[in-house]
């Protein structure tokens, strides 16, 4: 897979640059998405979809080794793991472990799966709809578990804005999913 990454790449500097980014967080990257998708397969689609938005953003990665390029990877995978998760959710993408048997009618119940799904479903929907200065800081917070000054010294901001953000991004997550159950 990392030959044909490399084609899509002109300078050797920068094939020199993606192949420790790719050698050094692919397997970060792929733990990220399973734990997202539950599902191996989808999780290497995800870390692939990622690895080509990283290549079309490769000019905004100064070195492997630092912080920032950490984060950065792990909103791009995030991201790509909870599109593709709320597509799965939507039915737009068949993984063959869905189509499996339960193995008992006592472990299967239909409403609660309906309901688990399109629950996740609009929380995914609605956190992929925030503006980005509130979806990467919740994200990293919350999917990452990095501590508020470590979000802050990631993007470049004072602490107080990154606090701010997350307190009024999760007030607006809130409202928001209030709204669409409301609507429901």
């Amino acid at each position: 897979m990392l030959a044909l990454f490399l084609t899509m790449i002109d300078s050797e500097s920068d094939r020199v640059k993606f192949m420790r980014l790719y050698n050094e967080y692919r397997h970060t990257m792929y733990r990220t998405a399973n734990a997202i998708l539950k599902d191996s397969y989808l999780a290497e689609d995800a870390v692939q979809e990622a690895f080509v938005r990283i290549i079309k953003n490769l000019h905004k990665i100064d070195g492997a080794d630092s912080r920032q390029t950490k984060v950065f990877l792990a909103i791009i995978v995030k991201n790509v793991s909870l599109t593709m998760q709320a597509r799965h959710n939507a039915g737009l993408i068949f993984s063959f472990d869905d189509a499996a048997e339960p193995e008992s009618a006592s472990e299967y119940s239909l409403a609660d799966e309906i309901e688990s799904k399109e629950g996740l479903s609009n929380l995914l929907e609605v956190i992929d709809k925030l503006p980005s200065m509130y979806k990467n800081p919740l994200l990293l917070k919350y999917y990452i578990d990095l501590e508020v000054g470590e979000i802050a010294q990631s993007l470049g901001l004072p602490l107080k804005t990154v606090q701010k953000q997350i307190e009024r991004g999760r007030q607006i997550l809130a409202e928001r999913l209030k709204e669409k159950s409301v609507s429901i």
